[in-house]
């Protein structure tokens, strides 16, 4: 409308929706962090993150920095809002990778974070950040302690570069990815893996993807996009 209001038709009848009453958000710059493309990003609530973090904290794991791969953590303090450059870990840590997910999942040890797959990112088969080969090794992190470890049970060949990782109550699936992507689907969960059926719907299967998107709705819907 002129005055600047949404206007939403259901149908036939029309209703008037202000403005005031729309979603809204604000950017707001958080200084700097280790300049990073192709990582992951990992909300880990105050819960799991432990009394050093009250408010928990965003997990940046990876990507290509300064023209290489690597393996190096950032951390977004939620309190003062304030980065953790290149945080310490313990243990033996992941190679370096990009395009990997990421993923916060209950397990009997407490909450971990699940990292998986990706790719080397190297000069190979069409140079950084999305050349080099797929990798299929998975790694726990231990959200306070930053202990590393081999998550050797959700190893998978479905876990290559771009590949998509969602969190169904605490069963973790995976699809896409690779330098061939096609559209299998791997469920984790429990300490043990198992394959997905994917049923065409009205409209057949989604097209096999790389680097794409998606989320899980309220209801349960997965949503690629």
């Amino acid at each position: 409308t002129g005055n600047g209001d949404a206007l939403v038709v259901p149908g036939e009848n029309a209703t008037l929706l202000a403005r005031s009453a729309l979603p809204s958000a604000r950017w707001r710059r958080l200084g700097s962090m280790t300049p990073r493309a192709c990582h992951s990003a990992t909300f880990v609530p105050a819960s799991a993150a432990g009394g050093a973090y009250p408010k928990g904290y965003l997990l940046v794991f990876g990507g290509n920095s300064h023209g290489r791969c690597v393996s190096s953590l950032d951390v977004l303090d939620l309190d003062t809002m304030t980065w953790e450059a290149e945080k310490v870990t313990y243990g033996q840590a992941p190679q370096p990778r990009n395009c990997h997910t990421a993923t916060l999942l209950p397990t009997p040890e407490g909450p971990r974070v699940l990292v998986l797959g990706g790719g080397t990112g190297d000069s190979s088969n069409g140079g950084p950040p999305r050349g080099g080969r797929d990798l299929s090794c998975a790694w726990w992190l231990e959200p306070r302690s930053w202990q590393w470890e081999r998550a050797t049970a959700a190893d998978s060949d479905l876990v290559g570069r771009g590949h998509l990782a969602f969190n169904f109550s605490g069963t973790l699936v995976v699809l896409g990815g690779g330098r061939r992507p096609s559209f299998q689907l791997m469920a984790y969960g429990g300490g043990s893996q198992w394959d997905v059926e994917a049923v065409p719907g009205s409209s057949g299967l989604p097209e096999a993807r790389i680097l794409g998107a998606g989320c899980v709705l309220a209801d349960g819907t997965l949503l690629l996009y």
